[in-house]
């Protein structure tokens, strides 16, 4: 069975918690520092307020402080933060991924460099990753 941990409890990264879910993964949803308000929803009443839903049985919420103990044993690392936090989520991904764990990006958008060039969100992820 996989296991996941998805990373960004906002619209995009809490959605990818259901089809992981309905195809037998098991979930762990972690918030960042942003989405302690979220997180605190799911783990008291297993319900996400943002997409008015219950969790699924298979998703467990996680504050940003427990993404350790959420990445334990997890098979692919999901990044579901928004644009800004592409590379802050690198930065704190860099030194937590274990061999073996598959990381994916799932933010839209290119980062704009000061000197006119772009970078694609998977190639920052790729760039601080082991």
């Amino acid at each position: 069975m996989l296991k996941a941990a998805i990373i960004g409890a906002g619209l995009m990264g809490s959605a990818m918690a259901w089809p992981l879910s309905d195809n037998g993964s098991d979930v762990r949803l972690v918030g960042t520092h942003l989405d302690d308000d979220v997180i605190k929803a799911c783990k008291e009443r297993n319900f996400h307020p943002r997409l008015g839903r219950r969790l699924p049985e298979r998703v467990t919420p996680f504050y940003f402080s427990e993404i350790d103990e959420a990445l334990e044993g997890c098979h692919l690392i999901v990044s579901g933060v928004n644009s800004l936090g592409v590379g802050w989520i690198a930065g704190q991904l860099s030194s937590r991924v274990k061999p073996g764990q598959a990381v994916v990006g799932i933010t839209k958008g290119l980062e704009a460099g000061t000197d006119g060039s772009v970078r694609l969100f998977p190639h920052i992820l790729k760039a601080a990753l082991p």
